[in-house]
């Protein structure tokens, strides 16, 4: 048994861990930077230097403004610039992905702050001696708490990523889609700007945690707008107004002619700290700055573990939020130069990062689609130009991160604000996806009120249950589409509901073909397909604008026999190239006939065959081969035919196996449609063996003379069957 357990091991560790064919490999395996450098060329490193200084001088404004959303302080922002960044550019397959800090991952930070804040307290974990504390101190106290409960969300979601990468389960990247991710980005960004407008126009607000937090947020804003700081509210404006003049009317001009994207933020930021320095803005004026902050670069801790517990939810969530973005933003790019994305590798890229900032009191990071398409703008080829950026932020933060004190409050929050404004924009897709998937925009609206109605975390864990309900509910219910044959082509059948443009495809009489549009048939669907396919083989022949071809005012008036003449038969029957043997239809009569002898048969104005396309279908469970038989069975009691066409190879061999081919025959299994719809034609030709008789004066107008019905070898008002 150990033998055994020792051979499994090194095959699964050879598989998935190594390279067979040299070390280097092995190691480029694990470290995706030194399999890139393998194949390096020396003129691309001026693109990735650029490329790195550019997206960290956009970093570093963004991530201050995301550290003070998360409750932390501007200088924590810039440490999730550097150290996750650091380990996620050796260990990341993407080339563009820049990860720092983001607006979904700072409110789940600021949300298990709170919780853990108010549990503390009832534990007595902010003042563990009993003693009388100053206010200094209490404010000591209280910032040493926050960053313990942000380290131990950290520390939570890289643990949460290592043991996902380790057992290969990337695929968990996927349970998120973009209709629960996108309204769920949209109401943290939201939550963010309501905690920064007011830094932005100078006002000091009670902190609010709990249910409707957007809705409270903004009437404690109001309550308070007498106590504006006009001079904090002018200097956010001035700001905002260069940001937004530059960014969308500057910029793209200049990027047409050189190629370059300016770090405007950046800029403003530094002439904003230069100004509050030189004219002493914060004394004199009474301008808000960021003040004293943390110095050089900090030494690593081990998280607290005693407030481990408290934000067990919230770390979780984070490190699945995390692999979902960094997987979103990554396969963007990824698709447009070509290149793969491994999710089990970003999973361990990102858990590194995580667990490894854990210990410099950062909280989790991910990665913005905005940062990665500058990159791609900029030319950036390998994640050199990650290193780069971070080599730009560790020296901001060992020698010049004292110069952030005369930085003006409101400018960083006016920063912040715009650039979260812009995932706002989302917000447009809604009526393309209603007029898409109605399902969809349901789930799209729900996630983003619970999530500004009740908490983002709860928010984002309803529209993750909305979403898998909706997976189900879609599964249990496939979708069948009506398919007609398209007017000028031998062999074409299409989409009655979606042809364009309208009047151009019709069914044939007494044939209906439905194509079974979700990839499998199983136990959840097989019973609604049973219901529907009945009630679809109990309809009457349309036509694409959705009309009856048989009125039931007109029913009345068709005759009881319909005129075709043999030579229209013949000609429906012989034309196509690959026709079964034995397919000539031929008079039966005695009596000698033209070929444009009128032959009158039986008129069945109803369906009389059901033909079912299985082109998207890939599986097939025992439940939906018993929905088959028993579909199958139904129609034959009604004289009606069923027929299956466009079957897989595995199919066929279930249908053997099972036993169904003993109530669907064998020759109505063929390999596409046009053969069932050749074959119920000559079933249909064979009709006067059984009784059909011919009438010369019977004349030839009745039945055919509908519009719509089209068919193959025909004039429009030509007979066909």
């Amino acid at each position: 048994m150990d033998s055994i357990m020792l051979k499994l091991k090194n095959t699964m560790w050879k598989k998935y861990y190594t390279y067979r064919e040299s070390p280097w490999r092995a190691v480029g395996q694990g470290i995706p930077l030194f399999a890139r450098l393998r194949i390096y060329k020396l003129r691309w490193i001026w693109n990735d230097f650029l490329a790195g200084i550019i997206v960290a001088c956009f970093h570093i404004p963004q991530s201050m403004g995301t550290g003070m959303a998360a409750n932390l302080g501007p200088v924590y922002g810039i440490y999730l610039t550097f150290f996750p960044g650091l380990i996620y550019a050796f260990l990341g397959s993407s080339y563009h992905n820049s990860v720092g800090a983001f607006a979904p991952q700072a409110a789940l930070t600021g949300v298990a702050i709170a919780r853990a804040r108010q549990i503390g307290h009832n534990h007595g974990l902010l003042n563990v001696t009993g003693e009388t504390v100053t206010p200094a101190q209490l404010r000591y106290v209280v910032s040493l708490e926050h960053l313990h409960t942000a380290a131990s969300i950290t520390f939570i979601a890289g643990i949460v990523q290592i043991i996902l990468s380790v057992f290969q389960l990337g695929f968990v990247s996927r349970m998120f889609s973009h209709n629960v991710l996108d309204p769920f980005n949209c109401a943290c960004s939201l939550q963010i700007m309501l905690t920064q407008i007011p830094n932005m126009l100078g006002v000091s607000l009670p902190a609010y945690y709990g249910l409707n937090k957007h809705i409270m947020m903004l009437i404690l804003l109001f309550s308070n707008i007498t106590s504006i700081n006009w001079k904090d509210t002018l200097f956010a404006m001035l700001s905002a107004s260069v940001i937004i003049g530059f960014r969308e009317f500057l910029q793209p001009a200049l990027f047409r002619k050189v190629k370059l994207v300016i770090p405007t933020e950046f800029i403003v930021m530094v002439v904003a700290t230069i100004l509050a320095y030189c004219f002493d803005l914060n004394g004199d004026y009474g301008i808000t700055i960021l003040g004293d902050m943390p110095s050089g670069i900090p030494y690593p801790s081990v998280p607290n573990f005693q407030y481990m517990p408290y934000p067990l939810l919230e770390g979780f969530l984070a490190g699945l939020v995390s692999i979902a973005f960094v997987m979103q933003a990554g396969k963007v790019l990824a698709r447009k130069a070509s290149y793969e994305v491994s999710s089990n590798q970003e999973l361990a890229a990102v858990g590194c990062a995580n667990f490894f900032s854990s210990f410099f009191s950062c909280f989790p990071a991910s990665v913005t689609v905005g940062r990665n398409f500058i990159l791609e703008s900029m030319g950036s080829q390998s994640q050199l130009s990650t290193v780069f950026g971070c080599l730009v932020t560790g020296l901001l933060l060992a020698f010049a991160s004292q110069t952030l004190f005369y930085c003006p409050f409101s400018v960083i929050a006016t920063i912040i604000t715009l650039t979260l404004a812009m995932s706002l924009k989302m917000f447009g897709d809604l009526p393309r996806l209603y007029r898409s998937s109605k399902l969809d925009a349901v789930e799209w609206l729900l996630t983003f009120i619970a999530c500004v109605l009740l908490d983002v975390e709860w928010g984002l864990l309803l529209g993750l249950v909305f979403s898998w309900f909706a997976v189900v509910y879609r599964s249990q219910r496939p979708r069948l589409d009506i398919l007609g044959k398209r007017t000028g082509y031998d062999a074409l059948y299409v989409s009655m509901k979606h042809a364009k443009p309208k009047g151009v495809v019709a069914e044939i009489p007494e044939i209906r073909i439905v194509q079974i549009l979700n990839n499998s048939l199983h136990f959840a669907n097989a019973e609604h397909f049973l219901r529907r396919a009945v009630r679809l083989a109990n309809g009457r022949p349309q036509d694409d604008t959705g009309h009856s071809l048989i009125t039931p005012s007109s029913e009345a008036d068709v005759p009881k026999t319909r005129v075709v003449t043999v030579d229209h038969l013949m000609q429906i029957a012989n034309s196509h190239q690959n026709k079964p043997q034995n397919t000539t239809i031929t008079s039966t009569s005695s009596e000698p006939r033209s070929s444009t002898t009128p032959l009158v048969i039986s008129a069945l104005p109803h369906i009389r065959a059901v033909i079912v396309d299985l082109t998207n279908v890939s599986s097939v469970d025992s439940t939906g081969l018993r929905a088959l038989e028993q579909l199958a069975s139904d129609l034959k009691k009604n004289d009606k035919q069923l027929w299956i066409s466009r079957c897989r190879e595995r199919h066929l061999h279930k249908f053997e196996k099972y036993g169904l081919l003993k109530f669907i025959p064998r020759d109505h299994v063929v390999p596409e449609v046009h053969d069932a719809v050749l074959a119920i034609l000559q079933s249909t030709a064979a009709a006067p063996e059984t009784g059909a008789t011919v009438d010369e004066t019977q004349p030839n107008q009745t039945f055919w003379e509908v519009a719509g019905a089209q068919v193959e070898g025909l004039e429009h008002g030509d007979s066909a069957s």
